[in-house]
């Protein structure tokens, strides 16, 4: 028996309701946090993990940022604390580290220049961070705008 409109439309409501969309960018925030996904972080800085080294100094910039820029958009989609302990590990050592340099810019990797486009996903990490926050972590977004 053929579907009506009707069945055909809820069948594809159904698929894109918010509680599945919301699963899927989950499933994303947990695909992000992974070694595998890190592994190239991870061999670039000499085998030191992003995440196993967060009290330390080494930027992870970019890998830092995108798994922060990962959760806050969960967040701002209407996601619940899940993922919270990461996001703040993740924009407190990208902050803290950030105010070691006078310009306020990590490396991507090491020995390399600045990338700014890897650096604008740090800020706006921050960003979304101090939107959900309260405005933590803003100053250093303002003053690496300025």
């Amino acid at each position: 028996m053929e579907k009506n409109i009707k069945q055909c439309r809820q069948e594809n409501a159904d698929k894109h309701s918010p509680a599945i969309l919301l699963e899927r960018i989950a499933e994303i925030v947990r695909i992000v946090d992974t070694p595998e996904l890190r592994w190239y972080d991870t061999s670039s800085w000499g085998g030191e993990d992003a995440m196993a080294s967060l009290a330390g100094n080494t930027s992870h910039m970019t890998y830092l940022s995108i798994l922060a820029w990962t959760i806050t958009n969960y967040r701002f989609a209407g996601g619940d604390s899940r993922f919270d302990d990461r996001l703040h590990a993740c924009c407190e050592a990208l902050y803290r580290r950030m105010l070691r340099e006078d310009d306020l810019c990590l490396e991507s990797f090491p020995k390399s220049p600045i990338f700014v486009p890897d650096m604008m996903f740090a800020i706006v990490a921050l960003k979304n961070y101090s939107t959900l926050y309260g405005g933590r972590y803003a100053d250093a977004v303002e003053r690496w705008l300025e």
